[in-house]
């Protein structure tokens, strides 16, 4: 209130102490920064004073266009006294801005993670597609889309999702709930109380919806529904989501620091850090091409499946995931998906057999969506990992190329604005998709008690 009241006194303080008594419209619209703060002005203005200056009779569209402009260039020459201010008062500092900028004066960024226009939530309205991908716009342009529907949290709107048949479950007893995880994935609960009061458990799991979802947006958490974790209960509802795909080590793998050894898994049972990379990469089979010759081939499986049996140690031991939605609109500008498809690679290691594969796509297609989805192992050298390195590069390049598009990548799938961390709690149940998202492990204190079961599944 007190802010309120004095606001005009505040503006008149800031222009009497900081204006610029040569400031002119005229001259400093020639200025591309300048012209992008205006443009932004005029937009959000144009929508904010709509119905507190309603066109009518006296007030047609090209008068309310001329009122909107002047007040634009008002806030223009206030926000040029303001940016005075704050050079003279922080010389030394970086200025930030929610304001398209040419960076010359400014650092520009944005408040959403969104692609469309408006980026400042006081704004708009913010809405989750089924793939993860956040837009804003206004609220009544969201009322009018039958394709998405109002979010509510304790009764409060908080921001509109798009509709999907994947978020209903056909349960005689209690309501789930899905939460969008950022920057990837959803988070799935027991909707109406305190988790350890719900009466769903995993057999209430809709088994074939969470893999759907999976399959546009990795990974999917369930929270909630398994609270004593039992391995024959983990098995039956794996059953349900796909096909088991064992391996040498059997249908479930128990994933803990097993310290030096291996047991063939190179650094997976150890508490070191891991490279991102897709599971399976190392699961190979002789096969003939289509030159009719033996190659050695990788079988990866279509997804993972985790329970988590400990919590994850504190502020370490998450499992990071990043879905090539996220990357590909991150990755650098000299890159693009199209370049990326073009290309292959070579994995080798002294481990799972001495294995080298060649001629490995960089970029897949989804095998239900057809989204083109990265396929690739990060480079893990020895001084990396006490275990066996993974040598990896980029076929028919030079060495300096190939390490600069994997130092690229391996930068992409480490940014916060990509990479979902995930902390383990007891009992979390979490299908990822083994297309769409690649995932590591960050490092924890050897010994610590963290557990996690895992089965492959088509």
């Amino acid at each position: 209130m007190t802010y309120v009241a004095n606001a005009s006194n505040f503006r008149l303080a800031l222009l009497n102490t900081f204006a610029d008594p040569n400031w002119e419209w005229k001259e400093v619209s020639k200025v591309e920064d300048v012209c992008l703060t205006y443009r932004g002005y005029i937009k959000f203005l144009e929508t904010d004073l709509a119905d507190v200056y309603p066109l009518r009779e006296g007030r047609t569209k090209s008068k309310y266009k001329r009122g909107v402009e002047y007040i634009a260039k008002h806030m223009m020459a206030r926000g040029n006294a303001f940016a005075t201010a704050v050079r003279q008062r922080y010389k030394d500092h970086v200025r930030l801005s929610i304001h398209q900028s040419t960076g010359a004066t400014k650092i520009p960024i944005s408040l959403l993670p969104t692609e469309t226009t408006f980026t400042t939530p006081w704004h708009c309205s913010v809405a989750y597609k089924v793939d993860g991908t956040v837009v804003s716009g206004m609220r009544a342009d969201f009322d009018n889309d039958a394709t998405y529907e109002l979010v509510t949290e304790n009764g409060i709107p908080s921001y509109y999702r798009e509709k999907s048949p994947l978020f209903s479950w056909d349960l005689a007893q209690g309501a789930v709930s899905f939460e969008p995880i950022y920057p990837c994935g959803w988070m799935v609960r027991p909707a109406g109380g305190p988790e350890p009061l719900s009466t769903l458990s995993i057999n209430d799991v809709d088994a074939k919806k969470v893999r759907s979802l999976a399959e546009v947006n990795s990974p999917v958490v369930l929270r909630g529904f398994f609270e004593s974790p039992k391995k024959e209960a983990f098995i039956e509802k794996a059953k349900e989501v796909g096909e088991p795909q064992p391996w040498s080590f059997g249908l479930l793998l128990e994933v803990k620091d097993r310290g030096s050894d291996s047991r063939g898994l190179n650094n997976t049972l150890s508490a070191e850090l891991m490279p991102f990379h897709y599971d399976g990469l190392f699961k190979t089979a002789k096969r003939v091409d289509d030159n009719g010759e033996e190659i050695l081939a990788s079988l990866p499986p279509k997804f993972q499946f985790f329970a988590g049996v400990t919590p994850s140690p504190p502020d370490s031991g998450y499992t990071l995931f990043s879905s090539s939605t996220a990357v590909f609109k991150h990755i650098p500008k000299w890159m693009t998906v199209e370049d990326l498809s073009s290309k292959t690679w070579t994995a080798a290691t002294p481990c799972f057999g001495s294995a080298v594969l060649r001629g490995l796509p960089l970029v897949v297609p989804h095998p239900t969506t057809g989204r083109p989805c990265l396929r690739y192992h990060e480079p893990w050298p020895q001084s990396k990992t006490k275990f066996d390195p993974t040598r990896v590069s980029i076929d028919h390049e030079d060495e300096a190329t190939s390490q600069a598009i994997c130092e690229a990548i391996n930068s992409t799938l480490r940014d916060r604005r990509v990479a979902y961390y995930h902390a383990w709690k007891e009992g979390d149940l979490l299908l990822s998709d083994n297309t769409l998202a690649l995932h590591t492990r960050s490092a924890f204190l050897s010994g610590s008690d963290r557990e996690l079961w895992r089965i492959h599944l088509d």
